[in-house]
């Protein structure tokens, strides 16, 4: 049966299964894996809660020593009080499949996506999500700095391994401007970090996850890149100001360092990404109060 909406170009092998109110595509590696343990387009499949969470603990199948992760979309912000599961555009994690192999075949470190499904809701609306192969030894680099902050167990964390990784989360953002992807929640949540293989010194790349609504813009320019780093430095600012300092001024320039080498353009790069924080900062500082006093604040 043809899916009940228009598919975006899938990758070359993509197996797709649709009924009237469900589409699946799977990669054809992990085909026989996920349909062994019962997940198709109307069935959750044999799945347990993860030990890991986004917005809320994910979910996981199991498969000998494999495991994959199931991330359900669900709305952040104030729209997560009104609509929760329920979106409008079924197509959502289907791009996201997309993307992750556009990304990979680019270079540029991503967890892939290796299934995508949407569900129609009982009334309006689907239910979405994706399927990633969860790999060992990973953490988010919001868990991360959480250690460096005043008080925190820092572990193994050495200064050297923290200025690998200081270095190594800006190449990978530079990797991915290169790519011309423009990422919509771009934020250390985001970004994932072999942990152990940081603090062996051995040469490590950090992924990037979570290409929800993410693009690839026609011109990908100089205000794309702006603006995706203003969110990503946003987004420490504001976790810095509830939780305590976790990154110095030292660590933030040796980001933009390793982000722009050249000087005169690191100078300017500073100078835009201040200005668009001034300009930003009571706009967004009225809607994170709001979703403060109606209890929606996420965890990470």
């Amino acid at each position: 049966m043809t899916a009940p909406f228009e598919l975006p170009d899938l990758p070359a092998g993509t197996f797709v299964a649709a009924t009237p109110r469900a589409v699946l595509a799977m990669m054809p590696d992990v085909r026989t894996v996920l349909e062994g343990v019962g997940y198709g387009p109307e069935s959750d499949g044999e799945r347990t809660t993860a030990d890991v969470a986004g917005r809320r603990p994910l979910q996981e199948f199991r498969s000998g020593e494999r495991r994959f992760l199931v991330r359900r979309f669900q709305h952040g912000g104030l729209l997560r009080f009104a609509t929760g599961e329920r979106f409008q555009d079924p197509t959502r994690p289907f791009h996201e499949l997309a993307a992750s192999h556009r990304l990979h075949d680019a270079g540029v470190p991503t967890a892939i996506v290796v299934a995508a499904r949407a569900q129609r809701h009982t009334g309006p609306g689907w239910q979405l999500e994706v399927v990633t192969e969860r790999m060992p030894g990973v953490q988010d680099l919001a868990r991360i700095l959480d250690r460096r902050r005043p008080g925190a167990d820092r572990g193994d964390w050495t200064d050297a391994a923290w200025r690998r990784l200081i270095r190594a989360s800006a190449q990978t953002i530079t990797r991915l401007h290169a790519a011309g992807f423009d990422h919509a929640d771009l934020q250390p949540a985001n970004l994932l970090v072999d942990e152990g293989a940081f603090l062996a010194g051995d040469a490590a790349e950090i992924q990037v996850i979570d290409l929800d609504r993410g693009s690839f813009p026609p011109a990908f320019g100089a205000d794309h890149r702006l603006a995706s780093l203003a969110r990503f430095a946003r987004w420490i600012d504001l976790r810095e100001a509830r939780r305590g300092a976790a990154v110095s001024r030292t660590d933030r320039a040796r980001f933009l360092v390793a982000l722009e080498p050249d000087r005169a353009a690191r100078h300017e790069l500073a100078r835009e990404l201040m200005r668009r924080a001034a300009e930003t900062r009571s706009r967004h500082g009225f809607g994170h109060m709001l979703e403060r006093m109606l209890g929606m604040r996420r965890s990470r």
